[in-house]
């Protein structure tokens, strides 16, 4: 069946199953847009855990890789890759305009007393607004932090790739642990 916006779901049900007065619903209609109904809102996601690592950082954001395993990809919306820590919502595949997604990400990381890391979520190798900063207490002492946003993707840009990146202004090593991503298909009102 067909991924739809909810618009496209609402026009097909006045399209398709009329007052049935005259008998022009079909079985086939009925089962077409419940299945169509069901492929549109169906929970879809991709995730990427992270056990530990240490990691070099310096001022230039660079990217948490690789992570540890994927908890999950609903097939035809989402592509994990473990190794490359990316995960590519497939828009273009799904058949949509565009999508909405809902992002959650937490860890905890710990290195040098006072350095400030700078945890990023990136989209496409560009930076999102979808930032946050720890301040480190010292080796060992784990410091939590958490991401959480809603993003949207336009089809004509192509699939979105999302991955995560960290910097400090202190050039040192940190641990980062216990990191999930979680990022889930949306279904929307419209995709204009």
């Amino acid at each position: 069946m067909t991924i739809k916006s909810m618009l496209q779901l609402l026009a097909q049900a006045d399209a398709t199953l009329p007052d049935n007065s005259t008998g022009d619903i079909s079985p086939a209609d009925v089962r077409n847009m419940v299945r169509d109904f069901i492929d549109s809102v169906m929970p879809a996601y991709g995730t990427l855990q992270l056990a530990t690592q240490t990691k070099a950082l310096n001022a230039t954001p660079s990217k948490i890789a690789p992570f540890s395993s994927s908890f999950g990809a609903t097939s035809g919306y989402f592509n994990v890759n473990v190794t490359d820590a990316t995960i590519t919502r497939l828009v273009q595949t799904a058949g949509v305009a565009g999508a909405s997604d809902n992002v959650v990400i937490s860890g905890v990381v710990s290195g040098a007393n006072n350095a400030n890391v700078v945890v990023r979520l990136f989209k496409n190798g560009a930076p999102t607004g979808y930032v946050t900063s720890v301040t480190c207490s010292g080796a060992g002492d784990d410091q939590g932090f958490s991401l959480v946003g809603l993003n949207y993707t336009d089809a004509s840009a192509g699939d979105a790739v999302y991955d995560l990146r960290a910097s400090c202004s202190n050039v040192g090593s940190f641990v980062f642990k216990e990191i999930s991503i979680v990022i889930q298909a949306i279904p929307v009102r419209s995709y204009v």
